[in-house]
């Protein structure tokens, strides 16, 4: 398994945190308004609850939790890796992160985080993005 890293430098953004989108005339950040009006739409719709249960059971039933596994770290660009965290929290998060297209291995646990060889979680997906791939 890789190693941990420590986190880079301020100049590119750190692990998992967007960079500034461009924003309106009025300082409103344009993608974070699209993004919302269509996460409002979504969540707003009852007939579409059927089918992410649907997904979720589906996508648990193909991971299931047990043995220990590795996994290729594959996060989206600019970003250079996925910090660890301290608990199967997303705010928890601890000071060093695993590099992109690094190995990690662990313990698939409610098929939503890993707990690692050394103790701590990663999460297989934040948002819609998997980033990490066995």
């Amino acid at each position: 398994p890789a190693q941990p890293q420590q986190q880079p430098p301020e100049a590119t953004p750190g692990p998992l945190q967007a960079p500034q989108p461009p924003t309106n005339s009025g300082g409103t950040p344009q993608v974070e308004s699209l993004v919302m009006s269509a996460l409002d739409r979504f969540f707003g719709d009852a007939h579409v609850w059927p089918q992410v249960d649907e997904v979720s059971s589906a996508r648990k039933a193909q991971q299931p939790d047990g043995g220990e596994r590795r996994y290729i770290v594959q996060v989206p660009k600019p970003y250079p890796g996925v910090q660890y965290r301290k608990s199967k929290a997303l705010d928890d998060r601890c000071p060093h992160y695993a590099e992109h297209g690094s190995v990690v291995a662990g313990v698939l646990e409610d098929g939503e985080w890993l707990r690692t060889t050394s103790g701590q979680f990663l999460p297989v997906r934040v948002a819609a993005i998997d980033i990490l791939v066995p």
